[in-house]
């Protein structure tokens, strides 16, 4: 199977732009609103990827789509605790990914969705073509 990247790189762009920002800012204040607004975000990737995808599969690039942006979130939120002298618990790392693999799959469903019905959603204008 071959991947559309440039649709990827739009549902990359597209969700890291708000997800980074947000769980930065998350960690810095420990807010769990920004938390789970930037894992909604994380889902708008997916969404956005899926929808732009013309290779048949909007699920396997939404699913790509959000473990990338998992990984992302990952190294910023291992950064944090490096920094603070917190211990790295794997069990809430393995959390976190079926939280963004959940929100990743509704989100590719959503733009499969829409992309079957003709409609559209917002885009990264940087991977635009």
């Amino acid at each position: 199977m071959s991947f559309d990247r440039p649709a990827l790189a739009a549902g990359i762009v597209g969700g890291g732009t708000v997800s980074v920002p947000l769980a930065i800012a998350a960690g810095v204040v420990s807010n769990r609103l920004l938390g789970l607004v930037a894992l909604l975000a994380v889902g708008a990737g997916a969404a956005i990827a899926a929808r732009r995808q013309r290779q048949g599969a909007p699920l396997a690039h939404g699913l790509v789509t959000t473990i990338v942006l998992w990984a992302v979130l990952q190294m910023i939120r291992f950064t944090r605790l490096a920094v603070t002298h917190h211990a790295l618990a794997p069990q809430s790392s393995l959390a976190n990914l079926l939280r963004a693999l959940v929100v990743g799959l509704a989100g590719a469903l959503i733009g499969g969705r829409i992309a079957h019905r003709g409609g559209s959603l917002p885009s990264s204008d940087a991977t635009s073509s």
